[in-house]
């Protein structure tokens, strides 16, 4: 047997760091990269001792593209082992090679059998094979490496998303130094093309907005930027006519980005996925701008594009900033305004922004302001009608009448949750071999606990006292009035109705209506003291409880606005203050007395209608503002109305 020479400690490099000396074309590149990654448990045992296996590679793709890199490996682990030895690994290639397919000799200390399926593999080599690795896929992050090494810079992910990875070696003529992005991109998609694929810059989905239900205004929005977009292109109108960025919010899964998809497959252009996370996760400070800058380049180069900013209220706004890390955050926010700024920057490129929150409160007000993402469209949880449109979009076949039963069930759940109820309920179906059924869907829902009639009389009486107080000062637009019949088991909730309120296309108040909007809030917990005595722990359990929001309300008044107490603004962000001094804590306290007093009046002064609108509620579970008028105009005191502020 041949003697294996030992290496000193300090010559010895991982394998992985060969990289790609000598794999200078593109596929060489990519192919390189998933075999690596692929064998790397193999890597210490190859610098050791003989090995033995299979590599089967990922559908479609050419198994000898790997036979050349392993060959290519051998010889480096030869060079760095100094093996003397003038063969240190043979390779068969399946179904080729069955009949000349041995085992090792001494003499090949590294054997390796690569096909496109394990079945082609002789039995005869199959014996004395060590491990069977099947070889990931070529990934976007490997094309994106590949194209960094061969030409000196990144494309973005949905530049190289399209290409035909089936076919790597057709692409490598274009990947050469010298060629500028531009010249790639549009190479690459002839090619792919050509190839027959779909094209270098596409979207993963056709999806368009006649078929995305639930988005409201946005929707409406949407259509009349696409027609502008086309008048764009026609020459009708110029680049600055155009609405050129928005900002979606609305709670999570409530199909934001899948939104963003629905107007590129819309308008027929690229979309370029992007999110501050992501920019983020690429390293430090300026590798997060280099991101940033990327993707806005991207988008520019694919113009007409929509550019998507997911969770783009992680950028939040300088005005709030704390001082460890306001540079950087400073750095970020300043980078984006000039990257959204102006007309000519960015000429065919739609950029939308994500949020959880209304804008406003989380956002920088220059980020926000005309010319930039000037509009705010909420996207809101669905309505009982359209759960049903949503859940008909995913594939639910059972008829109109059992389909509302689920969508009663369904109350507070978002797009996203609908979807996965309508997957799960077709694969009990598919299971049984069957159409879909009722039962499929009650069996994906959650358990379901019905409320006890003690609680839903007195989650009745404290909605009630809310939407009362509500309509005797004529605070916000109330909607409705609703309770719950039944609990989920897996929502944790414990709140056992809701008073809805439509959102205010006007954000200025005044001193009086921050009170009023005190008022409602603490009228809940009144209700209930008139009635039953006192009030439960949920009217305080958290800070968006009522007795929560109410005292952040009040600090607001107090700390920051001037209309309690001191003028002086003395904090910045009501929501992040965990303690309070003496003088400030007596001022919410004075707001929160006074305005419990306030509420406790309208209760009382109302309390037949109080107790009528509770007794309704409990057998309809839902008052529309009208009901809820009609049984105030007939029961209301006058003593209600007084001393009002």
């Amino acid at each position: 047997m041949p003697r294996w020479k030992s290496i000193k400690r300090e010559k010895r490099r991982p394998i992985s760091a060969l990289d790609t000396a000598g794999q200078h074309q593109f596929s060489s590149v990519c192919v390189w990269a998933t075999l690596i990654s692929s064998i790397r448990h193999l890597l210490k045992r190859m610098e050791t001792g003989p090995v033995t296996v299979v590599c089967v590679a990922p559908a479609g793709t050419d198994p000898a593209l790997y036979q050349i890199a392993w060959d290519a490996l051998c010889r480096k682990l030869a060079w760095k082992l100094s093996d003397p030895r003038s063969v240190s690994g043979k390779t068969f290639l399946f179904p080729t090679d069955k009949a000349s397919a041995n085992g090792p000799t001494t003499d090949e200390r590294w054997c390796a059998g690569f096909a496109s399926d394990l079945s082609d593999v002789p039995a005869s080599f199959a014996s004395y094979v060590e491990d069977v690795i099947s070889i990931r896929p070529v990934s976007a992050r490997d094309l994106q490496a590949a194209a960094r090494l061969t030409v000196g810079f990144e494309l973005e992910s949905t530049e190289v998303l399209g290409i035909a990875t089936s076919n790597l070696p057709a692409y490598d003529h274009i990947f050469q130094i010298g060629r500028k992005p531009e010249q790639v991109v549009k190479a690459v998609r002839r090619v792919t093309e050509a190839l027959g694929q779909r094209s270098a810059t596409p979207r993963k989905e056709t999806l368009t907005l006649d078929e995305l239900p639930g988005m409201g205004t946005a929707t409406i929005w949407a259509k009349e930027v696409i027609r502008d977009l086309e008048d764009w292109k026609a020459g009708k109108i110029k680049w600055a006519d155009v609405d050129r960025g928005i900002v979606l919010y609305g709670p999570p899964g409530t199909g934001k980005t899948t939104f963003a998809k629905a107007i590129a497959g819309s308008a027929k252009i690229p979309l370029i996925a992007g999110s501050i996370a992501k920019w983020q996760s690429s390293g430090h400070l300026g590798d997060m701008l280099k991101s940033m800058r990327s993707a806005f380049a991207s988008a520019v180069r694919q113009a007409p594009s929509v550019l998507l900013i997911d969770e783009i209220d992680v950028v939040g706004d300088r005005a709030k900033f704390d001082s460890q890390h306001r540079d950087y955050d400073n750095k970020v926010v300043a980078a984006l305004l000039e990257l959204l700024d102006g007309a000519d920057t960015r000429e065919g490129v739609i950029v939308i922004g994500t949020s959880n929150f209304h804008p406003p409160d989380v956002l920088d007000p220059a980020l926000i302001r005309p010319g930039r993402l000037e509009a705010w469209i909420e996207i809101p949880m669905p309505d009982c009608r359209t759960r049903i449109e949503i859940m008909r979009y995913h594939g639910a076949t059972i008829p109109d009448v059992e389909l509302a039963r689920i969508a009663d069930r369904t109350e507070g759940r978002t797009g996203a949750d609908l979807e996965a109820l309508v997957r799960f309920a077709k694969r009990f179906a598919r299971r049984a071999s069957r159409p879909q059924r009722f039962d499929d869907y009650l069996l994906a829902l959650p358990v379901v606990h019905p409320l006890p009639e003690q609680i839903r009389r007195r989650a009745a009486v404290h909605e009630c006292g809310h939407g009362l107080a509500a309509v005797v000062l004529g605070h916000g637009r109330l909607d409705s009035i609703k309770i719950l019949r039944e609990i989920a088991s897996d929502t944790g909730q414990i709140a056992a109705g809701r008073t809805t309120f439509e959102a205010s296309l006007f954000g200025s108040r005044s001193r009086s209506e921050i009170q009023d909007e005190i008022v409602v809030m603490l009228a809940g917990m009144a209700a209930e003291e008139l009635v039953y005595g006192d009030w439960t722990e949920g009217s305080g359990l958290s800070e968006l409880s009522d007795l929560g929001q109410a005292t952040s309300l009040a600090l607001y008044m107090a700390g920051t606005l001037g209309m309690s107490g001191s003028l002086a603004r003395i904090i910045d962000d009501p929501t992040k203050v965990r303690h309070m001094d003496s003088g400030l804590r007596r001022s919410v306290d004075e707001v929160l007395a006074v305005c419990m007093e306030r509420a406790r009046a309208i209760v009382r002064g109302g309390k037949n209608a109080l107790m009528r609108m509770s007794e309704l509620l409990v057998t309809e579970s839902e008052l529309t503002l009208s009901t809820i008028r009609s049984i105030i105009d007939d029961d209301i005191l006058p003593e209600a109305l007084s001393d009002r502020h």
